[in-house]
């Protein structure tokens, strides 16, 4: 789940941020226990600070068939089909959220019928593009009452598309006009883009595109003093009927995890372009998991 808000001190300052919190669950082999992998970066857009957790935990494999409700080591996340919960408060990170969403219009099944598929990886795959989200932010000690948006994704996967040979960049799109794009690129290990996926999805339909008719460039470069990985600077997307271009709110938003090396890029990003003839803006979050980088069995910090 990623999303943006804003709100007020209790001194009436004003405040913005952005933020992701997910959780990958994944099974255990020979009949072993799943792991929880769960993840919370936040990015205060005032400071320009960009700050990421992360907390693992082995434990039971979860059953309920209509809602879920994770605690992995206190970062919390749970809620059913269209109304969830988000809460971290890591003591060492200088922020913290309690925030609940809910859904304002249907989900959107993503890939075709519902499922991406790259080579062998399949992954069923639908989102809630737009959440009215209300809570509070932590800052740095100080309650922050927020309001504002989030999108939230479940996938469920038969692997991970990765080793060395293999990538992937996602854009989750919010246009001003109240369209959204989710959009995929599968990289190959030398960073050509070798399959793209995306759905748009706009007066509550939503509509596959056809994949010959997406391209992305990437625009300059950004080396991160973590990793000395070489990241885009930025990205234009050609779809269909125009282009549009993803600039990152922050350059440094990469998610690094010392402990095992393992890192790749998410955070808030301004959009603008023209489709259909019509000048527009927006908002997003970018992913971008790198290519050839060889780190054993690809899963995320």
């Amino acid at each position: 789940m990623t999303g943006f808000l804003d709100g007020a001190d209790p001194s009436g300052g004003k405040h913005s941020y952005a933020y992701e919190m997910v959780v990958f669950q994944i099974v255990g082999i020979a009949n072993t226990q799943p792991v929880y992998d769960a993840h919370f970066a936040i990015s205060d857009l005032d400071r320009g600070d960009f700050r990421f957790k992360k907390q693992v935990i082995v434990g039971p494999l979860t059953n309920s068939t209509d809602r879920f409700d994770l605690d992995v080591a206190g970062f919390q996340m749970g809620g059913s089909m269209g109304t969830y919960y988000a809460k971290a408060s890591p003591p060492d990170l200088d922020y913290a959220i309690d925030l609940a969403t809910q859904a304002l219009q249907k989900p959107t099944l993503n890939g075709t019928n519902g499922v991406e598929t790259y080579g062998g990886f399949i992954s069923p795959y639908y989102s809630f593009n737009v959440n009215a989200t209300s809570g509070t932010v932590l800052d740095h000690g100080v309650p922050v009452k927020v309001a504002g948006t989030s999108w939230y994704d479940h996938e469920w996967a038969n692997g991970i598309p990765g080793d060395a040979n293999s990538g992937w960049t996602w854009f989750g799109v919010s246009l001003d006009d109240n369209s959204q794009y989710n959009i995929s690129f599968f990289m190959k290990g030398d960073g050509t883009v070798d399959q793209a996926l995306a759905v748009k999805t706009a007066d509550g339909h939503y509509t596959p595109i056809d994949p010959n008719a997406i391209k992305l460039e990437r625009i300059g470069s950004w080396k991160s003093p973590n990793t000395d990985y070489t990241f885009p600077a930025q990205w234009k997307v050609t779809l269909p009927d125009g282009a549009i271009t993803i600039t990152p709110m922050l350059q440094n938003a990469e998610l690094y995890a010392p402990a095992t090396q393992k890192f790749y890029f998410e955070g808030p990003a301004k959009v603008v372009g023209t489709l259909a003839g019509k000048s527009i803006t927006g908002k997003a979050f970018a992913e971008m998991n790198p290519w050839g980088v060889e780190w054993g069995a690809r899963v995320l910090p």
